[in-house]
């Protein structure tokens, strides 16, 4: 338990906390300006004139965000979603954004206990991956098709970068497809926290293709409880599944590395076994 809080504290030191202001508000959403020379503004955070640590009920059920809005006789183009814009609004379930939006900032969506569903915009073409920390209820991530760097290929419920085959962001649906090669640093931060008494245990099946889990990728996902490793796997890099509820694990002969504090926190494990072959780790004569 002390690990797990450990762990806790450490992903909550990361998201961010300050003061907030916005230029103007239209239609019950807040601006800010970005740029007067090319009429550009950014959707940002509207504190509903409550503290930090309370939750936000400004921003609440489907927000539809406007291509372009008019203030002051300008009209200003939505290019984007700011740092945590949308950042513990209790009473969101999504946001719909415009093919406008080129950029989507850290922590935007954190924080948001009934975030359900998102689209990935064909227009973005840079998004922070804390935007979607901390939503224990996201079950649907998809990309418009279109997008030119990043996909949700065979309906995986995750953003993949395309190019380079990396799971950069995931939820507790998803389903990792054959061709990924890498689940990213904080992959499934989304799931952080994820767990509770009507909350079903999840297990993820790692496809052959992936050769790396980077750091944090799967830290504090509590409800998951069983892992499926694939022949291919090379690495798992540092705290990879740190505070998870993992029961049991069976290393793959191919991997090649496991990093500092993989497995820190999980608690729930009670079998580690290693497939013989492998040339660098062993679980000899039934050691766990």
């Amino acid at each position: 338990m002390k690990r797990i809080l450990q762990v806790s504290l450490w992903v909550l030191s990361l998201l961010p906390c300050g003061a907030f202001a916005h230029d103007f508000m239209v239609d019950s959403i807040c601006y800010n300006i970005t740029s007067e020379k090319y009429m550009t503004c950014e959707v940002t955070f509207c504190s509903d004139g409550k503290p930090n640590n309370e939750p936000n009920r400004f921003y609440k059920n489907v927000v539809f965000v406007p291509a372009k809005v008019n203030y002051n006789g300008n009209e200003y183009t939505v290019t984007a979603v700011g740092d945590d814009a949308f950042r513990r609004s209790d009473m969101l379930l999504s946001v719909v954004l415009p093919n406008t939006i080129v950029s989507i900032g850290h922590g935007a969506f954190s924080s948001c206990p009934n975030f359900k569903s998102f689209t990935l915009p064909a227009s973005v073409r840079e998004f922070d991956g804390w935007a979607f920390a901390l939503l224990p209820s996201l079950e649907y991530l998809a990309v418009e098709p279109g997008n030119e760097l990043y996909d949700s290929r065979e309906g995986c419920n995750a953003i993949i970068k395309t190019d380079s085959n990396v799971l950069v962001t995931g939820c507790r649906t998803t389903i990792i497809p054959d061709g990924v090669k890498v689940i990213a640093n904080s992959a499934f931060i989304s799931c952080f926290g994820h767990s509770g008494s009507n909350i079903e245990p999840v297990t993820m099946v790692i496809p052959k293709s992936v050769e790396v889990i980077e750091p944090q990728a799967f830290t504090g996902f509590s409800s998951l409880t069983s892992v499926s490793f694939s022949e291919g796997l090379k690495k798992i890099d540092n705290r990879a599944f740190a505070g998870t509820a993992l029961r049991s694990l069976l290393i793959p002969a191919s991997v090649e590395e496991i990093c500092s504090e993989a497995f820190l926190g999980c608690d729930s494990l009670l079998e580690i076994k290693v497939k013989k072959g492998n040339k660098v780790y062993d679980s000899r004569k039934g050691c766990n």
